[in-house]
């Protein structure tokens, strides 16, 4: 997410006494869980979208098919067992993450929790245990956009304008 007009969270309580060691340079920060400091610090945050259990209980990953990777993690595709719903499970680790990247998720996560856009993928829950941030979000079905234009043989001036504008007003609303 990284907005530039996201303000920093502060960061006290005692979590992940690991990764303090592994920053040298953090010397007076301290860390809390993720899902702690946001089911504590934000009243506004539906706390049964924050979850400190297995996600295993609730999620069936389906198969070994990455759907995508990033800097800290994979996405997978998954199921909720109970429900049926297919959904899109980000892991990120956090085990060797310093005191500035742990605030950096952690802000990340805060913001994307309270987005609500149709052209923004909806954050749907979030699991956390000592070594990753697991984020359950709706499965974006079709392909991306690159794939989708490289298959049409023409894309008139409509169609651009159209899928532009969904673009800006995502990132509109994100801002």
């Amino acid at each position: 997410m990284g907005c530039h007009c996201s303000r920093a969270v502060s960061i006290d309580g005692p979590r992940a006494r690991k990764a303090q060691s592994a920053d040298a340079t953090a010397s007076t920060a301290s860390r809390k869980s993720i899902t702690e400091h946001l089911s504590r610090a934000k009243p506004g945050i539906k706390s049964a979208r924050i979850q400190q259990k297995d996600i295993n209980q609730v999620y069936e990953i389906l198969g070994d098919r990455v759907l995508g990777t990033g800097m800290n993690g994979e996405v997978y595709l998954a199921r909720n067992k109970a429900t049926g719903k297919t959904v899109a499970v980000k892991t990120l680790t956090t085990e060797n993450l310093n005191s500035r990247k742990f605030e950096l998720l952690r802000n990340e996560v805060e913001i994307y929790l309270h987005l609500d856009h149709p052209n923004v993928c909806r954050l749907l829950e979030v699991y956390e245990d000592e070594t990753s941030v697991r984020l359950v979000m709706e499965a974006c079905t079709g392909k991306e956009l690159f794939e989708r234009l490289a298959s049409k043989k023409r894309y008139g001036e409509q169609d651009a304008a159209q899928v532009t504008r969904q673009m800006l007003d995502a990132v509109h609303y994100c801002h």
